[in-house]
C-alpha cells in the first residue's frame, strides 16, 4: 500500500452534517494519521478528495482542513476529476471551468496559500464511462484525455501519479472479492 485516501468523497455525498469538516473530519484525519505514520510512516495519507466535477465548490474543503491545523496531516492534497457528462468541458484541455490544468494547479495554489510548499496533488480517481456519455465518446477521444491527464500530472511538477479508475467500457469494473466488490485500483486503499 501506497497510499491511503481517509474517507472517499466524504464531502461529495451524504447529508450537509458529513460534508462539514469541522465537526469530526478533522480530528479523524489527526487521528488516522499518526496511526497510519506509527504502522508504516512511508505510506501516504490523503484527505477526502475534492471532487470538482459535481457542480459544488469542493476545493474549499482543503483551504478548511487547512485552516483547521490538519495541513500537517495531510501528505498530499487529493482530487477526483469527473465531468462525464458535461459535453465539450468533458475534455480535460477544454479552457471551461473543469480545464484539469488549472483544477490541479488551484489545488496547489490552495496548499501554498497555507503555507505548504512541499505537498503533491494527487488525482486518486479520473475516468470516462462511455455508456453515461451523449454523444458517446469514440475509444479514440477517451484516449487522449487519459493522455492529457497523464502528461499534465506528468509534467506539472507538483502532481503525484495519478490513480485512474479504470472505465474502458460501459461500466467501471470491479474485483470480485465473494461477498465484497471493489473498484479496482492499484496501491491506494479507499475508506
Amino acid at each position: 500500500v501506497d497510499a491511503l485516501d481517509l474517507c472517499n468523497e466524504m464531502c461529495v455525498w451524504g447529508d450537509n452534517l458529513d460534508r462539514d469538516v469541522s465537526w469530526w473530519y478533522a480530528d479523524l484525519l489527526k487521528a488516522v494519521y499518526r496511526l497510519i505514520k506509527q504502522h508504516n510512516p512511508n505510506i501516504a495519507v490523503l484527505p477526502t478528495p475534492c471532487f470538482p466535477g459535481n457542480g459544488r465548490p469542493q476545493e474549499g474543503v482543503i483551504d478548511d482542513l487547512y485552516q483547521m491545523g490538519c495541513g500537517p496531516y495531510m501528505d498530499r492534497t487529493n482530487i477526483h476529476y469527473y465531468v462525464h457528462d458535461l459535453y465539450e468541458q468533458r475534455d480535460p484541455m477544454n479552457t471551461g471551468m473543469y480545464h484539469y490544468p488549472t483544477v490541479v494547479r488551484y489545488m496547489k495554489y490552495l496548499s501554498e496559500q497555507n503555507g505548504d510548499f512541499s505537498s503533491l496533488v494527487t488525482n486518486t480517481e479520473y475516468g470516462w464511462i462511455t455508456t453515461l456519455n451523449r454523444p458517446y465518446l469514440t475509444e479514440g477521444q477517451k484516449a487522449q484525455y487519459y493522455r492529457d491527464i497523464l502528461d499534465v500530472s506528468r509534467r506539472a511538477g507538483f502532481c503525484d501519479v495519478p490513480y485512474m479508475y479504470p472505465a474502458t467500457s460501459g461500466g467501471y469494473p470491479y474485483l470480485d472479492l465473494g461477498n465484497w466488490n471493489m473498484p479496482c485500483h492499484l496501491s491506494l486503499i479507499h475508506i
